[in-house]
């Protein structure tokens, strides 16, 4: 399904085929009557950055410094999460004010 593409209102007013009904009782505890994940935090319907890629990019970098390390330890592990942890802070407040602009190709709009 992509129901993430529709607007928030109309998720939670439509569902599967009623005559799935595992597969309904599923959707509606998993997806609309989820306390942890409500619809409004997962629908993307008009945002700008509608995947994960770059989560998967900030993982793939901070999986790169860990593997160029000759010697790890938990220290040096603690410090690089540090450094990790600040930079995403920083893109975040710098996404917020709109200083950062993230290019996404036009077939993926």
């Amino acid at each position: 399904m992509a129901l993430q593409f529709l607007q928030v209102e109309y998720i939670e007013a439509v569902g599967p085929p009623p005559t799935i009904n595992c597969i309904l009782i599923y959707y509606r505890t998993q997806w609309l009557e989820n306390r942890v994940f409500p619809v409004a935090s997962w629908s993307v319907f008009k945002r700008k950055i509608r995947t994960n890629n770059d989560v998967e990019g900030c993982h793939h970098r901070s999986h790169n410094m860990v593997t160029n390390q000759s010697s790890l330890n938990v220290c040096k592990l603690i410090h690089l999460l540090n450094v990790v942890a600040r930079n995403v802070n920083i893109q975040v407040s710098l996404l917020s004010n709109g200083a950062l602009i993230i290019s996404t190709p036009t077939n993926q709009i």
